[in-house]
C-alpha cells in the first residue's frame, strides 16, 4: 500500500525544490521535485595521498597498503589509521587502484592486491603484471562488494612475488561506500 499525494505537497514546512525532506540533526535524505534523491549522510570515504612520496619499493611477500596522508571525505567517520571500520552493518562497495613498476626481469613475477576483513584474507585474488616485461609500469585495481558487521574492518593488502616491485602512492586511492 502506497501513498498517492496527487499534486504539490508540503512536509514539515518544506516545499518547492525539496518536495520531501526528512530532517533531523542533518538531512537523512531529500527528494526534489524532479524525483532526484540525495543521501547527504550516506557512509563513504576516499583516501589517497596529497603529496608525492615517490615510488615505494616493496619487499617480497605481503604488504599492508596504508592510506593516511589525504582523506578528502569520510562521511560517517569509518576511515581511520589506514583502514575502514564499518559503523553500521550492511553491504559496502570498495574500490582500490594503484600505479606500479616492475623492474624484475622475470616475466612471471606478479602482484596481487586483496581486501582483507578483520586481518584475514578473503581469497579474492587478483593477479597483475604476470606477463608484464621488466621495466614497465602498469595499473592495478580491484572492486569488491563485501557484507560487513558493525566493527568489521577492511584494509588493502598486496602480495609482491619479488622484491623491488614498486607502487606509486601518489597515483593510488582506496574508497568505499555503504550501498545497502
Amino acid at each position: 500500500m502506497g501513498i498517492d499525494i496527487g499534486g504539490a505537497f508540503t512536509v514539515a514546512g518544506v516545499s518547492g525544490a525539496q518536495a520531501l525532506k526528512i530532517a533531523g540533526a542533518s538531512d537523512a535524505f531529500t527528494i526534489d521535485t524532479t524525483g532526484r534523491t540525495r543521501y547527504p549522510t550516506q557512509i563513504g570515504f576516499q583516501a589517497g595521498y596529497a603529496s608525492d612520496p615517490g615510488w615505494w619499493a616493496q619487499p617480497s611477500g605481503w604488504t599492508v597498503w596504508n592510506y593516511q596522508n589525504h582523506v578528502p571525505y569520510n562521511i560517517g567517520g569509518g576511515f581511520s589509521g589506514g583502514r575502514f571500520t564499518a559503523p553500521v552493518a550492511g553491504v559496502y562497495l570498495f574500490h582500490w587502484t594503484c600505479y606500479h613498476y616492475k623492474p624484475s626481469a622475470v616475466v612471471g613475477n606478479y602482484i596481487h592486491p586483496m581486501l582483507w576483513i578483520n586481518g584475514t584474507d578473503q581469497a579474492n585474488y587478483r593477479f597483475s603484471a604476470y606477463w608484464t616485461p621488466a621495466g614497465y609500469s602498469f595499473d592495478s585495481d580491484l572492486t569488491e562488494m563485501l557484507y560487513l558487521n558493525v566493527g568489521d574492518y577492511v584494509d588493502v593488502h598486496i602480495y609482491f612475488s619479488a622484491a623491488g616491485m614498486s607502487g606509486y602512492p601518489a597515483h593510488s586511492h582506496f574508497d568505499g561506500w555503504l550501498v545497502g
